[in-house]
């Protein structure tokens, strides 16, 4: 077991906390359905000009996780506002859509993070937006990401062979993936909402962890990187009982320890 960062001060106070302005963050993942009835009528109109691997315009968000972190000079940790999941039956895509809008509206200031969230997350809430008339938050408004309102951990870690989020994390001995990331697509046909649900936060709170260590290795906070682990943590462990937040508490103790 990686006991990380447990000796250092909660709070980088050498350079003062003029040093590191306030900053906020959304963590942000999605689950999708693939929609192969509306594939399989393009592939059929288009025949051999068609793509036929089912790719992103195809995917329909099934559910959505979020968390808000803002990041005070001088505070030994940060503030965690949201932290919040929206999930089929109860909402469709445009509902969750329209809440995750909804809270990158309410921090426009915010850096929206994620892991390989480039790949499908923006261009489908893209879509989404263009499909049913949607008014796109700031930080999914400009195609190339600039750091001050869009960050893929994936391409900002490291950029040419895009390592997974379980690979990453689980070199660092982070807790990741309650299910293997392939089998997600079996519990969305299953329509098991709740495991769905859960896959979803769990990424969101490994890649916070990730997101909040490099940001305090780039001195981008003040906070230490085990400060912060400890409050995404002690949040999720809030959760209603499970065999992954059974594991995680488990963790969190070892890491104290």
């Amino acid at each position: 077991m990686t006991h990380y960062n447990n000796r250092r001060p909660a709070v980088r106070k050498d350079k003062g906390c003029r040093y590191f302005p306030s900053t906020s963050i959304v963590v942000a993942d999605f689950e999708f359905k693939r929609d192969r009835v509306r594939h399989g009528a393009y592939v059929h109109a288009n025949g051999s000009s068609a793509c036929k691997s089912l790719r992103w315009p195809f995917k329909q968000i099934v559910c959505g996780s979020w968390l808000t972190l803002e990041f005070t000079p001088g505070a030994e940790k940060p503030k965690i506002s949201h932290f919040e999941g929206r999930c089929r039956p109860d909402h469709d895509e445009v509902a969750i859509a329209e809440h995750f809008f909804a809270e990158l509206d309410n921090h426009p200031h915010a850096i929206l993070t994620t892991w390989g969230g480039e790949c499908s997350d923006v261009p489908v809430l893209r879509r989404i937006a263009h499909q049913h008339g949607l008014i796109l938050p700031y930080q999914l408004r400009k195609s190339r990401p600039q750091r001050s309102d869009r960050i893929d951990l994936c391409n900002e870690i490291e950029y040419s062979s895009r390592v997974h989020l379980s690979e990453y994390a689980a070199a660092q001995d982070i807790p990741a993936k309650p299910v293997p990331g392939k089998e997600v697509n079996r519990l969305v046909d299953d329509r098991d909402w709740a495991a769905v649900e859960e896959q979803c936060t769990a990424d969101v709170l490994t890649t916070a962890i990730i997101a909040v260590r490099h940001f305090a290795s780039i001195e981008m906070i003040g906070q230490t990187g085990a400060a912060c682990t400890d409050a995404i943590v002690d949040r999720f462990c809030a959760r209603p009982e499970t065999g992954f937040v059974a594991k995680l508490r488990k963790w969190r103790e070892d890491l104290k320890g």
